[in-house]
């Protein structure tokens, strides 16, 4: 914690010695010296910057068991996320992606289903692109798909999904 008060610094820290005490270390500082300021601001830089580059994510590569070619991402908390992708394929982590659960979706496999909006881990909307157009949800965690809109124009593709609450949500695409 910096504080800057009348002519000096106080800077409350983790004694390094030890780890486990708070230690309070005053240090005098005239705001009107430049030199000084310059030297506090490049400090206060270099620590945000360590600490940021401290709390970036691991990337670690997983190896998909199944053909298909994922687009469609839904991220509901650190543990909990969606995917769906090519081949009528969907796929559920409740782990942080440390392991993953997939399924083909019946009578889809052939959709491309590059749109998805999850809500939590048992009800999520699936979109295919292409016709005809179609949207899928789920309510019991991907086991089963029930049919709720069909476009059978030509020229459908839903390129996305999202809501912004438990039932008003928008789908879009283009033609």
């Amino acid at each position: 914690f910096f504080c800057i008060g009348k002519k000096r610094l106080k800077i409350i820290g983790i004694k390094q010695s030890t780890f486990d005490k708070m230690e309070t270390v005053y240090f005098f500082l005239n705001p009107n010296d430049k030199v000084a300021m310059r030297i506090l601001v490049s400090m206060l830089i270099l620590f945000f910057t360590a600490l940021v580059a401290q709390s970036q994510p691991i990337l670690v590569p997983y190896e998909v068991p199944v053909q298909s070619s994922f687009r469609g991402l839904s991220v509901i908390n650190d543990k909990l996320a969606w995917v769906s992708g090519s081949q009528g394929w969907i796929g559920k982590t409740t782990d942080g992606g440390v392991t993953w659960q997939f399924a083909q979706v019946p009578s889809f496999e052939k959709s491309d289903f590059r749109s998805l909006y999850a809500f939590n881990a048992d009800v999520a909307v699936i979109a295919n692109a292409g016709s005809p157009a179609t949207v899928l949800k789920t309510s019991d965690g991907g086991k089963t798909w029930a049919t709720v809109y069909t476009l059978d124009h030509p020229d459908a593709f839903m390129d996305g999904i999202d809501f912004w609450n438990d039932t008003e949500g928008i789908i879009y695409g283009d033609a």
